[in-house]
């Protein structure tokens, strides 16, 4: 299933999709230095943000285009990085209602560990 990024945020951070498949998303998001706090480490919201966007790919395989959100995103900082490309994994493994839980990690481009966290996203009913 490919997965285009729609949202003008994300592709304002040139977010892309390297893997959508059910219940799974990989994103990747380039290193600029407009992502950096003042000591040149990339800020914490930029990888949120990547984070977050992983596990909604992760959700979009399965939902689409209905329409869901996050309810609550947890981060966990285990490193800095100060270049290079980042990539965040994201699979929704429990589904409760119209909740639904992720677990994410975001890596660099050689596999370290940047962070560690968990969205949960909320599905209005149809009508």
């Amino acid at each position: 299933m490919e997965i285009i990024i729609k949202a003008p945020f994300e592709k304002l951070l040139e977010m892309k999709v390297l893997e959508a498949k059910e219940d799974f998303g990989k994103v990747m998001m380039p290193y600029r230095k407009e992502f950096t706090n003042p000591h040149g480490f990339i800020h914490g919201g930029v990888i949120s943000s990547l984070a977050d966007t992983a596990a909604a790919v992760a959700m979009c395989t399965k939902y689409g285009d209905r329409i869901y959100f996050t309810a609550k995103l947890d981060m966990e900082f285990k490193t800095s990085i100060k270049d290079g490309e980042m990539f965040a994994e994201a699979r929704i493994f429990r589904e409760k209602g119209n909740f639904f839980f992720s677990k994410i990690e975001v890596k660099d481009g050689n596999e370290k560990l940047l962070a560690t966290g968990s969205a949960i996203f909320f599905m209005p009913s149809q009508k």
